[in-house]
C-alpha cells in the first residue's frame, strides 16, 4: 500500500481530500491544502471540513442565484 492510499484509510483524510477536490478553489490553493493535510491534527481537520462544507454551500447558493437571475432575464 503506497503512502497516499495509507493516508486515505483515515476517514477524516478521505473526507478532506474529497471536499478539497470539489471545493471552489484555485488549483494552487487546492494543491497547497493537500500538501498540508498530513501536518494537521484531527481538530484542525474537523475545522477545515466545516469551513470547506460552508464554502461549498455558499458557492452553490451563489451559482443557483446567478442561474435564476439569468433564467428570469431570459424569460422577460
Amino acid at each position: 500500500m503506497d503512502d497516499f492510499t495509507q493516508f486515505l484509510t483515515d476517514p477524516l483524510n478521505a473526507q478532506l481530500v474529497a471536499l478539497l477536490e470539489g471545493a471552489p478553489l484555485a488549483q494552487e490553493e487546492r494543491e497547497s491544502w493537500l500538501e498540508m493535510l498530513p501536518m494537521l491534527n484531527d481538530s484542525e481537520k474537523k475545522r477545515l471540513i466545516t469551513n470547506l462544507q460552508e464554502e461549498i454551500i455558499d458557492f452553490e447558493a451563489q451559482e443557483e442565484a446567478a442561474l435564476s437571475k439569468l433564467l428570469a432575464a431570459h424569460e422577460a
